[in-house]
């Protein structure tokens, strides 16, 4: 979509062309983009892809304010079902884009799910606007991997960003990918320690921590347990794995000191 944003006021008169280059300038659109972050923090000013996509339009005088329009780039996503035809053609669709790598052209549809990097997620979450897509980026953050969150902060900043982002409002229930041909209701905190090797990196202390630090997050909601192999409530998982880390199971073999992943269990 697009919206004219005032761009302030015009430069002194210049040759056509000069303006022309003024207006499409690297410079011109930075500052753009960083006035359009000031009016929504949300705004993924630091993904590179997503604003080299994005088309600034030619500036026109409206009054003594010269206006542009901001038309943004067009992304689909990935839905919950698990059928190998559409798995297929998001093979086929799908290019893996990182916050870390600059890109000159893009010139690929760009599909956020399961792969994509925090950084494109982030992307997908400020230009959602249903609740399949809502679910698409509850999913895909089930599925990052917090040993790469360790590794990289940037990853990590947006990933906090999205857990802690009212656009992100279902955080209680949303749809997870089917098991054995049955789509079944989740919730974030549900398919965010449906692994226990998670446990051992600091990455998911911090999701947890930012996660109920919401006002909303209701952990009496129910979800599917991998582990359980049943449907169960936040408050049963968590104690769930609470039993195993404080039993020592092997089934939760922590290379970490235990007491923190048992203090956020509880």
């Amino acid at each position: 979509g697009g919206s004219w944003l005032p761009v302030g006021s015009p430069p002194p008169p210049l040759d056509p062309w000069l303006d022309a280059s003024h207006w499409c300038s690297r410079e011109f659109r930075q500052r753009l983009f960083e006035a359009m972050r000031d009016k929504d923090p949300e705004f993924p000013v630091q993904v590179r892809w997503f604003l080299e996509a994005i088309h600034v339009t030619a500036v026109e005088m409206r009054g003594e304010v010269a206006m542009c329009t901001v038309v943004l780039p067009l992304i689909q996503y990935e839905g919950g079902c698990a059928d190998q035809d559409e798995q297929d053609w998001l093979h086929r669709l799908f290019r893996w884009r990182s916050d870390y790598e600059d890109y000159q052209h893009v010139d690929q549809k760009v599909v956020i799910g399961r792969w994509s990097d925090p950084g494109s997620m982030a992307v997908g979450l400020y230009l959602s606007s249903t609740q399949d897509q809502q679910d698409c980026i509850a999913r895909g953050l089930g599925k990052l991997s917090v040993c790469m969150l360790d590794s990289h902060g940037g990853a990590l900043d947006h990933t906090l960003q999205m857990i802690r982002s009212p656009r992100l409002s279902v955080v209680n229930c949303f749809k997870d990918y089917p098991y054995k041909g049955t789509s079944y209701d989740t919730s974030l905190l549900h398919v965010l320690i449906t692994d226990g090797k998670r446990w051992n990196y600091a990455a998911l202390l911090e999701i947890l921590h930012v996660l109920m630090s919401r006002s909303d997050v209701d952990f009496s909601s129910s979800g599917w347990s991998w582990q359980k192999r049943e449907t169960v409530s936040g408050r049963q998982l968590a104690f769930f794995e609470w039993c195993l880390i404080a039993g020592e199971s092997r089934r939760r073999q922590l290379w970490v000191d235990a007491t923190l992943p048992r203090l956020y269990s509880l």
